[in-house]
């Protein structure tokens, strides 16, 4: 009925891109029920087009469940954009608990992201891709401050806080000790390895190591079509949202390694599935779909909410992106004179 009335709208035309496939719907109903704890994740490159308002309110006014937004990828953005974007939210949206996540640590840091010096820095991966969990102790924190009082005693929050500020910490000593300086092979190396980890598999467990080692998982992928209600034996993180803001990228960095596939492409978990951090906390992670609003159609393929593979003309969204952004700076591209064609003086 709710996408029958959006579709029959009078200005259908200028609604953007939307998931009108209503299983995936049901996978984010199904998610928020089961869940104590509703984990919105948005890109902080674009936070206000990565938070759907009709989203929030679902959640707060109809369920009354606590929502915690989850800043990710702050690690390609400078600290002053981190705390601008959290001074908003509190502003906007003063019912939600914000925290910020990155799940690789940079060595470079980005003073001003809308420098375009800044912006020409070759952010460099690892060659053995290792997950940063020291922001995971803030990102149960807030889930602590949010829980119910009934079922805050379930979980040792203290103690996995704890584990987790200690991991982060040895993980902090072991990146002091490692070279910063690469060669040009190294690098290409770390883009082929990275190409290949985001394309993805079907596997649940990859079985790569990341280096947290906070707490050994205990996966339970859960089948669509499966009947299953909130249970007073765990308390249940519920992560949502749009495609590629990195939902399981965040799950990866909690668990310390591989246990949900990534991709670049939208789209690419199909059913949600449960995770197990400790037997009586787990993540629940619920496959990204694009909410119905009023944007431009170039910006939703620009962020990565729409199958790149898929858009027959791609001239308008370069348009759109140099219209705004100096390409020609950043890539440090030169203009070429024209070349006279023979027999012209």
């Amino acid at each position: 009925m709710w996408l029958e009335k959006i579709q029959k709208l009078k200005d259908m035309d200028s609604v953007s891109l939307y998931e009108k496939n209503l299983e995936v719907w049901r996978q984010l109903w199904r998610v928020v029920e089961i869940s104590d704890i509703l984990l919105l994740v948005v890109d902080i490159r674009h936070p206000v087009l990565h938070f759907p308002p009709s989203l929030y309110r679902y959640i707060s006014e109809t369920t009354g469940k606590p929502i915690v937004v989850v800043l990710n990828k702050t690690d390609l953005v400078a600290a002053s954009t981190v705390k601008a974007w959290k001074r908003y939210f509190k502003e906007k949206f003063p019912a939600i608990t914000l925290t910020s996540f990155g799940c690789y640590r940079n060595s470079e840091v980005i003073l001003n992201d809308t420098n375009v010096c800044d912006l020409k820095l070759r952010r460099k991966k690892p060659r053995k891709r290792v997950y940063d969990s020291s922001q995971v102790s803030e990102l149960l924190a807030a889930c602590r401050q949010v829980c119910v009082a009934e079922k805050r005693d379930l979980v040792q929050w203290d103690s996995l806080i704890a584990r987790y500020r200690s991991s982060a910490s040895e993980q902090a000593n072991e990146l002091t000790g490692d070279s910063d300086n690469d060669s040009d092979a190294d690098a290409d190396a770390n883009e082929e390895e990275d190409g290949e980890s985001d394309s993805g598999s079907d596997s649940e467990s990859e079985g790569e190591q990341g280096g947290s080692g906070a707490a050994e998982p205990s996966q339970q992928p859960t089948l669509a079509g499966h009947i299953e209600t909130v249970s007073s034996k765990y308390v249940t993180l519920g992560l949502v949202g749009h495609p590629n803001v990195g939902k399981s990228t965040v799950i990866n960095s909690i668990m310390g390694r591989t246990v949900v596939s990534a991709s670049r492409t939208p789209g690419h978990t199909k059913h949600f599935q449960t995770i197990h951090v400790t037997p009586t906390l787990r993540l629940c992670d619920c496959p990204g779909l694009v909410f119905p609003c009023v944007i431009e159609r170039p910006l939703q393929i620009l962020a990565g909410l729409y199958n790149t593979a898929q858009v027959q003309e791609p001239f308008t969204c370069v348009m759109y992106l140099a219209e705004r952004v100096p390409v020609e700076r950043v890539l440090s591209l030169e203009k070429l004179e024209p070349t006279p064609l023979a027999g012209d003086e």
